[in-house]
């Protein structure tokens, strides 16, 4: 997985987008090393969960980003309110 421990200590993952995700939890550097093995698998389901405004669409971008099918244009995402 591309990125790694900054001189602060914060995780660096690679870009998403125009964006680049920025964080000091070890939670987070879990959530996203999870995300990049499931994309590497290239046959994992992935369900992404969280109350509005959490994140969910910035995760599905990363996971987006690391798989095989990057590249291309990100799939359809379904959602249902109070998910």
């Amino acid at each position: 997985m591309a990125g790694g421990e900054g001189h602060s200590g914060s995780w660096r993952a690679a870009p998403v987008g125009e964006q680049q995700m920025i964080g000091e939890s070890a939670a987070l550097k879990k959530v996203l090393q999870r995300l990049a093995k499931a994309g590497r698998s290239g046959t994992a389901t992935v369900l992404i969960q969280g109350e509005t405004g959490v994140g969910e669409e910035v995760m599905e971008r990363y996971l987006h980003a690391h798989s095989a099918r990057g590249g291309g244009p990100a799939p359809g995402v379904s959602r249902s309110p109070g998910a």
